[in-house]
């Protein structure tokens, strides 16, 4: 049997609204979701991302899951894997989610800021680091 998304949905007791089920199909952008709590944010992106995964075969590091709490980064890492594991069972080919960033917008622009900084060092002249809240109060 064909793999397809809305087997997937089937699989998983998932039945989208219309925006969510665009949200999902759309492949060829970059997706920015913004809608109120509750609104099924999290569901569609997690579905949209196994469908870029597993029926696009888009490589997992050039996507980048966000949110603003750690608490929803967290429930990100595990929706993403349940789904991942439902289409391993389904396929029989292994998916994990080791290579794909999850995380808050904030420590993504930390680690960002990092690997530009350490990037840039050799040209600048002078030491820089990036101080979180405790080191600011000593500054």
């Amino acid at each position: 049997m064909t793999l397809t998304i809305e087997r997937l949905w089937k699989e998983a007791d998932f039945s989208p609204n219309s925006a969510q089920a665009e949200a999902i199909k759309q492949v060829e952008d970059p997706l920015f979701l913004p809608a109120g709590p509750g609104s099924g944010k999290m569901r569609g992106l997690l579905r949209r991302t196994v469908n870029l995964k597993a029926r696009h075969n888009i490589k997992l590091e050039v996507l980048f899951l966000s949110t603003f709490t750690e608490k929803a980064a967290f429930r990100l890492k595990q929706g993403l894997t349940a789904l991942l594991g439902l289409v391993t069972n389904f396929t029989n080919k292994p998916y994990g989610i080791a290579e794909i960033y999850i995380g808050t917008v904030h420590s993504f622009t930390k680690t960002f800021s990092f690997v530009l900084i350490s990037h840039l060092k050799a040209w600048i002249k002078t030491e820089y680091e990036i101080a979180d809240v405790c080191q600011l109060k000593t500054i």
